[in-house]
């Protein structure tokens, strides 16, 4: 998969501007290439880009742009998988043996990126 991964950046900055269009047919067209049984995601291809190739790539690979113009930004913050101080609840999902947060079932989007990122905040 990895150099599958490496393959899509190179091609990608072969292109003098690339789109999201070179992205997803650069993709397809790897994936193919390197009979991988499924599309590699934009995050898994952000995971491996070295820190010089970050600032031409990264404006194509993101998904959605941060929305600001408001003055108002949302943010998501994870607390690492914790045992409740009063125990479990019979209906709260989730707690440390099931390694992620209290209440969160682990398939929600912020849980998975939390997981993803070690539930580190800076990371």
């Amino acid at each position: 998969m990895e150099a599958a991964l490496r393959a899509i950046v190179e091609r990608l900055l072969e292109h003098p501007s690339p789109t999201q269009r070179d992205v997803e047919r650069l993709k397809v067209e790897v994936s193919r290439e390197h009979k991988l049984g499924r599309i590699p995601s934009n995050s898994e291809i952000i995971a491996i880009l070295k820190p010089e190739e970050v600032g031409a790539l990264i404006h194509v690979l993101r998904r959605k742009e941060v929305r600001a113009t408001s003055g108002v930004n949302v943010v998501a913050v994870m607390t690492e998988p914790r045992a409740c101080p009063h125990g479990r609840c019979a209906y709260c999902p989730g707690g440390p043996d099931d390694g992620v947060p209290q209440s969160y079932t682990g398939h929600e989007p912020a849980a998975m990126r939390g997981a993803q990122n070690d539930y580190d905040p800076y990371g």
